[in-house]
């Protein structure tokens, strides 16, 4: 690479035999592991030999030589104004319009005038005309273009800044105070983006192995004003992080921190949060602080979309506050016992009707309680990162443990405590639900949203978002339950209460609020499951409303975090994409398709084996789309070509998980070679999911072939069991429909692991029904599970097994 680079140089300058000029002696050391500074090695040792001097050896002399050719460029310019040149600007003061150029970066003309009069120079105007000389704009009408590459703009930095070894290259001692000036707030408070990109400079070349000196002018910004490093952005906090400033700086800006995370921010918090925990752990020795640290940590990198590093951190401090409360249970010297068995969770007698705040009772309760409620919070925690980390038995064995600790505490504080519980049922709830138990997961999801709901009716600004996810719950297992109305009615209301819990600000000061955070995120998931549901009741354009208002939520969120959104509007993109398809909006849903394109090749190049069948599918539902409008066949040909190769080397590997996505793709691809040039409108499935959802989905009427209804309790036992014959005969064909049609996978059908589309389709409603009458009952039971009879005037919805009405 060195000799590439340094041919390449020796061409520009003339030089006949590159070959004499030699490599640095250290070209093998790990300061060279950049391609940059091999390329800047390269330059410098074809400059030297040029001139006729001795190139340095190491990166940090290599920047200096650089720079100081540059100081040489400005000294003849100002040299030059005798003869004519129209450049008024002396070397010193051009070195410090670069030095604020290298931390603000372009700007406008009117902020750059107001940058230099800022740090006290003179003519303004005449210093940025001279400064486009040097370096000109990249952009039309900026001024202050800031030296390139990066990493020599850091160097230069860190060069100017007193405190660096390097001889041949004198600090300047304007540097320190420019700096400092540059990096705060303006006279209106505000932080401009040029104190974003100087912090971040700044950070970048203070990193381990770079420029120490640079760290403590950092410090003396920082403790100046900490809180512009959380204005200045995540960039700068990751930079920040990677520094070696010491603890009670970094502290001090981490008090400035949004308690509950803050969608632009939330990666350089987990960055700088990681760096603190692992600077105090050391010098802490109480279990429970070590726990909290640890939990704080967790909540960090769940926000970051870091899943599985933040249940790591969470099983950590479920470990210390288990210790913690082991310690208090049994002081030194106290008998040990061995604990009794977690009880099953039920709901508590006693109302709450206080503030939501479990962290401030600890203040107040027994040290025990206190304790377990920790140890609880800490489990919620856990929780829902194993199911972010697809950990789901993980999540549901840590959600079983919170309810029956919460389910204690709130028998003998309920005002403090019911939150917590309400919220580990749901998340009882939701572990059975993925376990393959819909059915057992309705019952402690039903608590969940009678607490939730009680507790909403006294204090409406607090618990909105725990009665949204709850609701949200409720919603999916009806679905799967086949109760669809129910789950339209709960997800419906789901929405409703996320959207209060996001106008509303959570209450502060509680570890236990920190797992009642809602966003917008949750919000674009609540309106792609009522879209589903939706599509499913044959309400097709409500549905597309909703999952439009999810898809363009999901880009807002992608837009400033696409590390963790991105995959989501992926996968929202390609539904609506499909429903858009299915109502012959074929327009839109090329438009769509083709920017959820360029969004799964960004996730299939960074990570194949989660993305290539999304980049797939979409590169699909693109091709169909183009035929359908007569856009451009080649384009077409190529997407479903590249759908093909994909899915084939996939179905290599997995034939059971994409053979199902080779068949579509091959038969797009056939569609895309016999098309001609104009619209053609693509084969469609015949779809009729909305037909056999609604009628799998009730017990009432059978609908024949040729469209006539019959009432099942009207219809022979014998007609019966002829229509269950013909209905099985056809699972599987029905799962694949409902599937493709709904654009969901099995599981949001309710098929569990142990199951195959006949025993499935055995659950349906239509299909017990229809099974009772072929026995000859009556097609509905006379009794409930509740006990009480099925009559007209009783509503049985909220029912299931076990329930005991008194």
């Amino acid at each position: 690479m060195f000799v590439a680079a340094r041919d390449c140089f020796a061409a520009r300058y003339g030089v006949p035999d590159p070959a004499v000029i030699a490599r640095p002696r250290d070209l093998d050391g790990p300061e060279f592991g950049l391609v940059l500074a091999v390329h800047m090695a390269a330059l410098v040792a074809v400059d030297a030999h040029v001139r006729g001097e001795q190139a340095p050896d190491d990166l940090a002399g290599l920047s200096a030589y650089l720079l100081n050719r540059e100081r040489r460029h400005w000294s003849r310019l100002w040299e030059n104004r005798l003869d004519g040149l129209d450049f008024g600007t002396p070397p010193s003061d051009m070195n410090r319009v670069v030095f604020t150029a290298a931390l603000t970066g372009a700007v406008s003309p009117e902020e750059g005038s107001a940058l230099l009069a800022g740090i006290g120079l003179d003519r303004p105007p005449r210093l940025l005309t001279d400064h486009g000389t040097c370096y000109p704009a990249a952009e039309p009408g900026a001024v202050l273009e800031p030296l390139y590459p990066d990493r020599l703009a850091e160097d230069f930095l860190a060069l100017s800044l007193d405190g660096h070894h390097v001889t041949g290259y004198p600090a300047a001692p304007w540097a320190a105070p420019t700096a400092r000036t540059l990096s705060a707030r303006g006279p209106d408070g505000a932080v401009t983006p040029s104190v974003t990109r100087g912090l971040t400079f700044l950070a970048a070349a203070a990193a381990p192995g770079r420029w120490p000196h640079v760290a403590g002018h950092l410090e003396q910004i920082l403790r100046q004003d900490p809180s512009v490093a959380v204005a200045a952005g995540s960039a700068a906090l990751e930079a920040l992080a990677q520094t070696t400033l010491p603890v009670p700086v970094l502290a001090s800006v981490e008090a400035c921190f949004p308690e509950f995370g803050q969608l632009d921010l939330d990666a350089g918090i987990a960055s700088f949060t990681a760096r603190l925990v692992a600077a105090r752990l050391p010098d802490t020795a109480d279990p429970a602080e070590r726990g909290r640290l640890h939990q704080g940590l967790g909540f960090r990198l769940g926000r970051a979309g870091r899943a599985r590093e933040a249940l790591a951190a969470d099983e950590e401090a479920v470990r210390c506050f288990r210790e913690a409360a082991a310690a208090v249970a049994h002081p030194a010297g106290s008998p040990l016992s061995s604990p009794s068995p977690p009880a099953a969770p039920s709901t508590p007698t006693s109302p709450s009707t206080a503030a939501f705040s479990s962290m401030a009772a600890f203040s107040s309760a027994a040290p025990r309680a206190a304790s377990t409620a920790a140890l609880a919070t800490a489990l919620l925690h856990l929780t829902q990162h194993a199911f972010d980390a697809d950990a789901p038995d993980r999540a549901l064995h840590a959600a079983e443990e919170a309810a029956s600790l919460f389910q204690g505490l709130a028998g003998a504080d309920p005002a403090a405590h019911e939150p917590g519980f309400a919220l580990a049922l749901a998340q009882v709830g939701r572990g059975l639900a993925a376990a393959g138990h819909p059915d057992r997961a309705m019952a402690p999801t039903q608590q969940a949203v009678g607490i939730f709901w009680r507790l909403t009716a006294t204090l409406p600004g607090q618990y909105e978002t725990g009665l949204a996810l709850a609701l949200n719950n409720l919603g999916i297992y009806s679905w799967q339950l086949r109760r669809l109305s129910d789950a339209v009615a709960a997800q419906a209301r789901a929405i409703e209460f996320a959207r209060r819990g996001l106008a509303a600000d959570p209450p502060s000061g509680s570890l236990l609020a920190r797992a009642f955070v809602l966003g917008e995120a949750e919000l674009a998931q609540c309106l792609d499951n009522l879209a589903v549901l939706l599509w499913a009741s044959r309400r097709r354009e409500e549905a597309v409303t909703s999952l439009e208002e999810a898809v363009a939520t999901a880009r807002r969120l992608a837009a400033v975090a696409p590390s963790v959104h991105e995959p989501v509007l992926a996968d929202l993109g390609s539904r609506l994409a499909t429903y858009l398809g299915r109502l012959q909006r074929w327009q839109e849903a090329r438009v769509l398709a083709d920017e959820m394109a360029g969004v799964t090749a960004r996730l299939a190049e960074a990570d194949p084996v989660r993305h290539e069948g999304a980049h797939a599918k979409i590169l699909r539902q693109s091709a169909v789309a183009r035929l359908a409008v007569g856009g451009d066949l080649a384009a077409a040909r190529r997407d479903a070509d590249t759908s093909v190769a994909i899915c084939r080397r996939l179905a290599a590997k997995d034939h059971a998980e994409y053979g199902r996505a080779l068949e579509e793709a091959l038969e797009t691809q056939e569609l895309t070679r016999s098309a001609a040039d104009g619209p053609s409108a693509p084969m469609t499935r015949w779809t009729s999911e909305e037909h056999w959802m609604n009628l799998l989905n009730q017990d009432e009427v059978w609908q024949d072939v040729q469209d006539r209804r019959h009432r099942l309790d009207e219809m022979s036992p014998s007609y019966c069991g002829n229509v269950l014959r013909f209905i099985r005969r056809q699972a599987d064909q029905l799962v694949e429909m409902l599937t493709d049609g709904l654009d969901v996978p099995p599981e949001a059908l309710g098929l569990a692991d142990g199951d195959d589309a006949a025993s499935w389709l055995d659950r349906q409603p239509l299909i017990v029904a229809l099974t009772r009458r072929a026995r000859g009952e009556p097609a509905r039971p006379e009794f409930c599970h509740c006990g009480y009879p099925v009559a007209p005037d009783w509503h049985h919805e909220h029912c299931y097994p076990g329930i005991i009405v008194d």
